[in-house]
């Protein structure tokens, strides 16, 4: 069989890392795949024994820091001459710094989840955004093929100086199987009341902009609305977000969780999925919401309006009023009469065999 080499900054189980290991199990039956964490093993060993449980080899770089990188670009090298791969995939910057450099009689192929010059900016500023855009564009040139999540990602790598034919469209895939089994875990809900809740889930970053659905919260509070706020997730925000709700007299109706590895009960035992990020690929997690058939409000962006059609099988906002007159109107509405789903092209099974016939095309296409 043919051998494949991924390559991910770490064995975390955050969402982009467990589609890819997801996918790798998938793309096993079919080739000799190979895994690759460019972080050390930091303890939390979930989805190592999920990897080891279905028999994929794997390898870790050891990589704590940066100064580490070059260490770990060279261990990376000394697995590829051993391996001898056809393929080395990689996924996020971390990953394609590390694979761009690599020679070999072997195809270099990257798996894009954000629309990188939005994602940068929105994380680390306007400066720093674009240097690090700019950086990662730099980067996929050397690669031989770049595998993006939709058409508006297209057309930006393509105005990024990407040749057309080396840019892929496949989108982000849900694994149901996982979602049917995850979902019946019994956790404690914080909430004790019968009020509808709000839930989101998301690292809590300036990308991911959960203030602004505090902010709108708090003002639907104040005008007597009465609902429950539930935010799961951890990250640089969060302190700030706390400090918002601790300071307003409606601090019983919101709930941190920080990092659960399982989202997935608490999304099942809300009613509304709010998400309020500037800038996505396609959101995990908001397809897990559409797929257990939760009332979803999405920010009109790019990967958002791929997965919900406006007032179809969601709704989108464009602006902070937009967000709380939807949201006003969700609290109390009937959601057995929304027709609510997950569009088909997105199912996990599907994304995967697109995975699967993509690298049997450039397989063929390289041997000929």
């Amino acid at each position: 069989m043919k051998r494949i080499l991924i390559v991910l900054p770490s064995f975390k189980p955050y969402s982009p890392i467990k589609f890819i290991v997801d996918l790798s199990i998938y793309l096993s039956h079919f080739f000799d795949v190979y895994l690759i964490s460019i972080d050390a093993n930091r303890g939390n060993k979930t989805l190592e024994d999920y990897i080891k449980n279905h028999g994929l080899r794997f390898f870790y770089l050891n990589c704590r820091n940066k100064i580490d990188l070059f260490k770990a670009m060279n261990l990376l090298n000394e697995i590829v001459s051993y391996i001898d791969p056809e393929v080395v995939l990689s996924s996020l910057l971390k990953s394609d710094f590390l694979v761009s450099p690599l020679k070999g009689d072997f195809l270099k192929v990257s798996t894009i989840r954000e629309f990188t010059n939005m994602q940068y900016v929105a994380d680390y500023g306007n400066i720093l955004g674009r240097i690090l855009s700019h950086l990662h564009f730099r980067i996929l040139k050397k690669f031989d093929y770049t595998i993006v999540m939709s058409k508006q990602m297209k057309e930006m790598f393509k105005s990024a100086g990407i040749s057309e034919e080396k840019i892929y469209i496949i989108p982000n895939g849900l694994n149901t199987e996982y979602v049917d089994k995850k979902v019946r875990e019994n956790v404690n809900f914080p909430f004790k009341n019968n009020l509808p809740t709000i839930v989101t889930a998301s690292l809590l970053t300036k990308r991911k902009n959960i203030e602004l659905l505090i902010e709108v919260s708090l003002r639907l509070m104040y005008k007597g609305l009465e609902f429950n706020v539930l935010i799961i997730g951890d990250g640089p925000c969060k302190a700030k977000l706390e400090y918002m709700v601790n300071n307003s007299r409606f601090k019983d109706r919101f709930y941190f969780t920080g990092y659960i590895e399982n989202p997935l009960p608490y999304i099942a035992k809300s009613s509304i999925y709010v998400s309020t990020s500037k800038s996505e690929g396609i959101s995990r997690s908001l397809m897990e919401a559409l797929y257990l058939k939760k009332l979803c409000i999405a920010r009109n962006i790019p990967g958002n309006n791929e997965l919900i059609k406006h007032n179809i099988n969601g709704f989108l906002f464009n602006s902070k009023e937009e967000l709380e007159k939807l949201l006003e109107k969700a609290i109390n509405a009937d959601t057995s009469k929304l027709n609510i789903f997950l569009p088909d092209k997105f199912l996990f099974k599907n994304v995967a065999y697109r995975y699967k016939i993509f690298l049997e095309e450039v397989l063929v296409n390289r041997s000929g």
